[in-house]
């Protein structure tokens, strides 16, 4: 989205080892510097983490500056967010402030509130293959050879993890990789056909989106938008996803839907298989529709940062 909108993104990490409420304080104190340093007129802040939008929500009293707080799903519903829904809401119900979301119901659910609400799926953006497909992790190259399907997980509440690995077992000949940080009850527990990549490196990732068959983004949460299924359209790869109202009315018919559960995933990642040619081409022909779309959402965004 920043790319998008011509806007510098920042990233600020905390750092890795560490407690979580050490890492939120160094988080904390190299927001306040980086904003600082950088005395921005307006801040998109994504949400969670809430720590993040309350110090810039400091920053804007004494500077003046607008706020927008990105609110994906997990801001809405993941317990360990949720408390903080209500205070976000507040910060984004001040003069000139904005809440960014990727959905109609998540716009009701922030207008209920009384904020004011600017609504975009982010920036889709036509993939590019690799250069190269050389891994810098060579484990990941026979796994992906052949038909395989991505997941791109983040090992969160709302994914059915047990059903995916189930769903996995009853398709033996099809390989199943899936990224992220896996526990290790999820290792033992998959079957031999699951490669667990860990988190990939960008190069590595491109070569993953570029090789997939299908791209899975499973959940179980009602008005979530799936950034694998964004990163499906752009790559013009088959989707599997879940049979959400806000997934259904953005794919149409072009995904295959799957309820959360291990017959429903594996057969939906079989029909996508079986079907990849014409749900290539129709994930081509929705790409292009919904990067029009988005150009009014950008423009909008724009002008409030304009203003």
């Amino acid at each position: 989205m920043a790319e998008g909108l011509g806007i510098e993104p920042v990233y600020i990490y905390g750092g890795d080892g560490i407690s979580l409420p050490v890492r939120y304080w160094r988080q904390w104190k190299q927001t306040g510097s980086m904003l600082r340093a950088k005395r921005p007129a307006t801040v998109i802040v994504m949400q969670p983490p809430f720590f993040s939008l309350l110090r810039s929500w400091i920053y804007s009293l004494g500077s003046g500056a607008k706020l927008a707080a990105d609110m994906h799903t997990g801001a809405f519903q993941d317990p360990q967010w949720s408390w903080a829904t209500p205070w976000i809401l507040r910060i984004a119900r001040r003069r000139g402030n904005r809440v960014i979301v990727t959905n109609s119901a998540l716009a009701a659910r922030a207008e209920a509130a009384g904020a004011t609400v600017l609504i975009t799926h982010g920036y889709l953006k036509k993939f590019q293959p690799p250069a190269s497909e050389r891994f810098d992790d060579p484990a990941l190259d026979e796994a992906s050879r052949g038909r395989f399907v991505l997941l791109p997980l983040g090992w969160g509440y709302d994914e059915p993890i047990e059903e995916i690995l189930e769903a996995a077992r009853r398709t033996p000949d099809v390989k199943w990789v899936l990224t992220g940080k896996a526990p290790q009850s999820a290792r033992d527990a998959a079957s031999p056909n699951v490669v667990f990549s860990g988190f990939a490196s960008r190069s590595d990732y491109q070569i993953l989106r570029h090789r997939a068959s299908v791209i899975g983004a499973i959940t179980t949460a009602e008005d979530t938008m799936q950034r694998a299924g964004y990163e499906a359209l752009e790559a013009h790869t088959p989707l599997v996803t879940s049979p959400m109202v806000v997934l259904k009315e953005y794919f149409d018919d072009v995904a295959v839907y799957a309820e959360p559960t291990a017959e429903g995933i594996s057969a939906a990642m079989l029909a996508a298989l079986a079907e990849n040619d014409e749900r290539r081409l129709g994930m081509a022909s929705l790409f292009e529709q919904k990067v029009a779309e988005q150009d009014a959402a950008m423009k909008a965004i724009t002008s409030w940062i304009a203003s």
